[in-house]
């Protein structure tokens, strides 16, 4: 039904995890992924030695979109045709939550 997954990076990004998440067609827009992306990120924090994570989403997606946005992610950027989906080129959007240390 759903996946999600932080992957961690090495060397000179070894404090960045990469957010990734996927959710069954059938269960959209009911406030899960953004659930469960706020609580993966949450334990991301608390067992992994990370200070940040990032997530590249397809621009069109806005649903995507929002559910990092309602997390507390900052769109950091645009990386302009980053991403060949299904024949098509897109713009990735590049955001971020940075760890609260206080």
């Amino acid at each position: 039904i759903a996946n999600l997954s932080v992957i961690l990076y090495g060397d000179v990004r070894r404090k960045d995890g990469e957010l990734g998440y996927l959710l069954d067609r059938r269960y959209w827009s009911k406030g899960i992924m953004t659930n469960a992306v706020g609580r993966l990120c949450a334990l991301a924090y608390q067992m992994l030695d990370i200070v940040r994570i990032s997530a590249l989403i397809y621009e069109p997606n806005i649903a995507s979109r929002r559910v990092v946005e309602k997390n507390g992610f900052v769109l950091e950027g645009v990386l302009h045709q980053a991403i060949f989906k299904n024949g098509t080129f897109y713009n990735g959007c590049l955001y971020a939550h940075i760890r609260d240390h206080a």
